[in-house]
């Protein structure tokens, strides 16, 4: 009973501290035996800061495996936070969570997402998954971000579609993409 006493005692400071955004602190705190949850807790703490270069040390501090990224990764993913999502992708997971981004990233427009995301995949898109994301893109209205995709091997139908959103909404000076 008195482990769980100091257990609960120091999850209580890690807390405080996450709370106060004295992550030095809280990392202190963690290493005197904090729970397992609140050692979670608190490389989640790291990535909403961006301090996502120190991750690694930080779980490496705190005995915390890299595959116990997978449920973050999740989290993220599950509260459509895709910024975060990635930034703890980045720390090492696995090949379907990367798979689950590019599809998060595809049906919600993102392409500056997209394009990080594949260059950690060491992969490219395929033309219909292109196509997908300049569909979702021009429903939207992202079409600069559209106007991005028609280089990484959009179909001619995709390209087509394209131009006549950017003429209906007003970006007749940008058309002079006609070598596809």
């Amino acid at each position: 009973m008195e482990i769980l006493n100091k257990t609960e005692k120091i999850d209580s400071l890690v807390k405080a501290y996450i709370e106060r955004n004295d992550l030095d602190q809280a990392l202190r705190k963690a290493k005197l035996g904090a729970s397992k949850k609140m050692r979670i807790f608190l490389i989640m703490a790291y990535i909403n800061a961006g301090h996502v270069e120190e991750i690694r040390s930080v779980m490496k501090i705190l005995n915390i495996p890299l595959k116990k990224i997978n449920p973050i990764v999740d989290f993220y993913r599950g509260k459509g936070w895709i910024g975060a999502a990635i930034d703890a992708a980045k720390l090492g997971t696995s090949k379907e969570k990367h798979e689950l981004l590019i599809k998060d990233c595809i049906r919600n427009g993102w392409v500056t997402e997209v394009l990080e995301v594949l260059k950690m995949r060491k992969r490219k898109l395929s033309t219909e998954e292109v196509d997908a994301l300049m569909k979702v893109c021009i429903d939207k209205g992202f079409i600069l971000d559209a106007l991005k995709l028609v280089y990484l091997g959009a179909s001619k139908e995709a390209i087509d579609s394209l131009r006549k959103a950017c003429i209906d909404e007003g970006y007749e000076s940008i058309l002079c993409f006609d070598d596809y």
